[in-house]
């Protein structure tokens, strides 16, 4: 394992070597999120190669996707605090709507899984807002899902049932299984909750 983890430090230099540092910047950012879903050793890695260059050139829009990508490699290590200063540092370096409300989404996820759930909320909340305006309706179905954890987390189970169906309405429409069936999952959870089975 420390064998790859050198090998992989060893050809990240190597890829930046000699390279302009936009083309440099350009490069981690592309390797980076050829690995956002993994494994978070190269997602990391290339990250933070890439902030680095960022913030050295200046390159604020640049260095919010890297931090970005920081948080959710630092997510998939369960790094939570880490993640989240991650996630932070992109809120104060990006301008861009889609990415702020991603960025939202990962910081109430952080929030939702420490037990924070006003802070959770907030977040969850401030992100539908900005898919709702940008009518990005795949992100609004999966924070109206994040909004309706929360509320159901916290026995408002009326307001949960509200977003839930808001989300299941898009997820239906678009066809989006990977909302669909965490909604879907969340509704049966709370009919459970209230001895109600006649839902679907």
């Amino acid at each position: 394992m420390i064998r790859l983890v050198t090998l992989s430090f060893l050809l990240l230099a190597l890829n930046g070597y000699g390279q302009s540092n936009a083309d440099s910047l350009k490069l981690f950012l592309e390797k980076a999120e050829s690995y956002a879903a993994g494994p978070p050793d190269s997602l990391i890695n290339y990250s933070r190669s890439a902030l680095k260059v960022a913030l050295e050139t200046n390159a604020d829009q640049e260095g919010g996707t890297a931090a970005w990508l920081l948080g959710i490699g630092k997510r998939m290590l369960n790094e939570l605090d880490s993640s989240e200063y991650y996630f932070e540092k992109a809120l104060t370096l990006t301008n861009d709507p889609e990415l702020t409300g991603n960025v939202k989404m990962g910081v109430g996820g952080i929030k939702y899984a420490t037990l924070e759930l006003d802070g959770a909320l907030s977040y969850f909340l401030e992100a539908a807002v900005i898919f709702e305006k940008l009518e990005l309706e795949s992100r609004q179905a999966a924070a109206y899902t994040n909004i309706g954890m929360v509320l159901n987390t916290s026995d408002s189970d009326e307001k949960a049932l509200t977003y839930f169906k808001k989300s299941l309405e898009i997820s239906k429409r678009l066809s989006l299984t990977n909302t669909l069936l965490p909604t879907l999952v969340n509704i049966s959870i709370l009919f459970e909750k209230n001895d109600q089975y006649d839902y679907l």
